[in-house]
């Protein structure tokens, strides 16, 4: 069960990283 939930929060993680430069060009751009 703690794999799986390590798994999820590494997940979580990555979809988070990579939505920050979205957010920021987005910032940019308006």
């Amino acid at each position: 069960m703690t794999f799986f939930k390590g798994l999820i929060l590494m997940c979580n993680l990555i979809l988070a990283l990579s939505d920050l430069p979205d957010r920021l060009l987005q910032q940019e751009v308006m």
